[in-house]
């Protein structure tokens, strides 16, 4: 008799905390500058987490759109990085959005800071109004203090403050054209052997001379320090 009460009330649970899934299809909604301009496509690695735990594909050159499955009820996060590791692109999908969500540059920044929270406390994630969310960040936000503001409980309660920039140095870079992985910029022509000062908001830049296929990557701190490093990219 108490097996029985037992396997009943595991059941009674189990079909509780149970959601149902769903298909969606999720689209990439744009191009990486880099694609652009090289006019080739990239490969992207997709990340998502679907309500219940975090899982990645492939997707290849060309290939703009798949279906995944979902938690029903869940708010869901997708993050699409070009070649595994650039500038991604983002999206969210909250209950009730249908059956498709998009992905863009725009939300890039967001999703993959919320996929982080996901690593931390998914339950933050899995209920999120990310309308709402979006509403009350400035517009150009601090990725660690919205992250700590996650952490602490105190979402809603305070302002989100603003990126900082920072000038940071440029020297020892092969001569050419780099360009940017963001519209706004900053692209700049470098001649071997000078250096060049540029003002940077905190977070990861990367610069492309396609001509030499040479990428250079700028890391900024939100106490004004940088690093650096280079590598060879001839082709995707």
């Amino acid at each position: 008799m108490r097996a029985a009460v037992l396997i009943l009330c595991l059941a009674t649970l189990a079909s509780c905390s149970f959601k149902p899934a769903r298909s969606i299809s999720v689209e990439l909604d744009g191009e990486h500058l880099w694609e652009y301009y090289a006019a080739e496509p990239m490969w992207y690695t997709l990340t998502w987490y679907d309500g219940h735990e975090v899982d990645s594909r492939t997707l290849g050159k060309g290939q703009r759109r798949t279906v995944v499955e979902i938690e029903q009820g869940s708010t869901c996060v997708f993050v699409a990085y070009p070649l595994d590791s650039l500038r991604p692109m983002g999206g969210v999908y909250s209950p009730g959005d249908g059956d498709h969500v998009s992905l863009d540059y725009g939300q890039g920044r967001l999703a993959e800071l919320l996929l982080d929270v996901v690593d931390y406390n998914a339950s933050l994630v899995e209920d999120l109004d990310y309308g709402r969310l979006k509403a009350m960040l400035p517009q150009d936000w601090d990725d660690d203090a919205l992250y700590a503001a996650f952490l602490d409980g105190s979402l809603g309660q305070k302002t989100i403050a603003g990126r900082s920039s920072h000038d940071v140095e440029l020297t020892g870079l092969l001569s050419g054209h780099y360009f940017s992985e963001y519209d706004e910029g900053p692209s700049f022509d470098f001649v071997f052997g000078d250096s060049l000062t540029l003002s940077l908001d905190v977070g990861i830049h990367r610069f492309y001379n396609m001509a030499e296929g040479f990428v250079h990557v700028v890391a900024v701190y939100p106490e004004g320090e940088s690093s650096s490093y280079s590598y060879i990219m001839d082709s995707w």
